[in-house]
């Protein structure tokens, strides 16, 4: 918003709450009376949104910490906490599948099969599982890499 009056701010997270903290100890900006009115609202609602999502990933830290579960799964190298508890939410305790390949299958990160006469093809994945789980475990493997 605040790029239509020539003001940029970095992307990232780290820099528009920098900004948001600015403007809530008093820095004014050179814009029209209502719209650092706006501004200075709107960054009171992003640091007391920023406040609750500070909480409750502290909070499910805590969970994770007393669940057997998800500290076996966050001993995985790329999963943590998130990934861990949304697996558990999911899943339950996971005994619907023999083995990972299941799981891998459920998910949809395994290839398509397209075998015939004995010939053996495999697709791409078929992505037919749940959507952010896979994005999650996704992104935890690729922080590895």
């Amino acid at each position: 918003m605040v790029a239509e009056f020539g003001v940029f701010v970095a992307g990232g997270l780290a820099r528009i709450i920098d900004f948001a903290e600015r403007i809530l100890a008093g820095e004014v900006l050179d814009l029209p009376g209502i719209a650092n009115e706006v501004i200075h609202n709107m960054c009171e609602q992003l640091m007391a949104l920023h406040a609750h999502i500070r909480w409750y990933e502290n909070r499910l830290k805590q969970v994770a910490k007393e669940d057997a579960r998800v500290r076996l799964l966050c001993t995985i190298p790329g999963v943590g906490a998130l990934t861990a508890s949304a697996i558990i939410a999911s899943l339950g305790d996971g005994h619907q599948f023999e083995n990972g390949r299941a799981f891998a299958a459920w998910l949809g990160l395994t290839p398509s099969n397209k075998s015939s006469g004995g010939k053996e093809k495999l697709g791409r994945i078929t992505k037919m599982g749940d959507q952010y789980l896979r994005s999650l475990l996704v992104v935890g493997m690729t922080s590895l890499v």
